[in-house]
């Protein structure tokens, strides 16, 4: 189990990343916006919309990865935090550092990656 300042040290990261991703997201959506723009150039037009899509995929994995953390957060709140959701062990400490918003212990991870 973690001490209570180790805990703290993970969910400072957490909220820190959470901040960052979520300014993120703001400029993504800014340039989303940018990019919407009528142009009467074809070659234009054509390069706002690879523009717009690569934002469009960046946008969809940072919401996904702000979504771990904010799961992440959950956790540490119902005291779940450390707990492996598939097998109930401990995550091993440098997993947490690594991946703080892991909710699995790496058997288990790689079980499940081991399916797909």
């Amino acid at each position: 189990m973690l001490d209570a300042a180790r805990l703290e040290q993970l969910e400072d990261g957490l909220r820190f990343r959470v901040t960052e991703l979520t300014s993120t997201l703001s400029k993504i959506d800014e340039g989303i916006v940018a990019l919407g723009g009528a142009t009467a150039d074809v070659n234009d037009r054509a390069s706002n919309s690879l523009g717009r899509e690569l934002l469009f995929r960046e946008r969809i994995h940072t919401r996904q990865l702000l979504k771990m953390l904010e799961d992440a957060q959950s956790r540490i709140r119902e005291g779940r935090f450390g707990e492996c959701s598939a097998c109930g062990h401990d995550i091993n400490l440098a997993r947490l550092q690594a991946v703080p918003w892991t909710q699995y212990c790496l058997e288990c991870q790689q079980n499940f990656e081991r399916q797909f």
